[in-house]
């Protein structure tokens, strides 16, 4: 076997086992490698250097697996909420008579989920002349659709990291992906 070429059941030593660990928090190859005690003018090389070897890649592939089965949660379902958040607008939802905040008819009931946010605020008012009433607000706010849209495209392997992020202007429909613009 070559000098170069590492096993894939050679054991790790106690800093690729943290480095592997740490990578995991977030795929971030050269904070692992600062995280798990590598020098900082050395982590950017060492963290692509581990990531290049096949039993460091087989533990973080064996540890996203034991991950994957502990929590039950699926490439697929994230997707799917992501999904929801680029699909969600604001005229989705309705405010009822009671001030509980719904989705509108033919509007699927999980888009609830794109709500990162309500404010209700409640004001009541005595007029001098007339029946004292109350009048409910509501304010909502959605989880960031531009965000939801750059995972989206990551994944499925439209954008890359040497791009910059997506602007969405929903109003006109324009997305902005590094120089190109798409208009819809």
């Amino acid at each position: 076997m070559a000098d170069d070429v590492v096993p894939y059941d050679k054991p790790l030593n106690e800093r690729q086992k943290r480095f592997v660990t740490e990578y995991l928090i977030d795929r971030n190859a050269s904070q692992a490698a600062l995280r798990s005690g590598y020098s900082p003018h050395s982590a950017q090389g060492i963290g692509k250097q581990l990531l290049s070897f096949p039993h460091v890649r087989k533990a973080i592939d064996d540890m996203e697996d034991d991950r994957i089965e502990r929590v039950r949660f699926s490439a697929d379902e994230v997707l799917r909420e992501l999904q929801i958040l680029v699909n969600a607008r604001v005229t989705d939802f309705e405010v009822t008579e009671k001030g509980e905040l719904t989705v509108k008819a033919g509007v699927p009931e999980s888009a609830l989920a794109a709500v990162s946010k309500i404010k209700r605020r409640t004001r009541s008012y005595r007029p001098k002349d007339g029946t004292p009433y109350t009048e409910t607000e509501i304010e909502i706010s959605l989880w960031d659709k531009n965000a939801a849209i750059e995972k989206a495209m990551r994944h499925l392997g439209l954008l890359r990291d040497s791009e910059t992020k997506v602007q969405v202007n929903v109003g006109t429909q324009v997305w902005k992906i590094g120089d190109r613009e798409i208009t819809f």
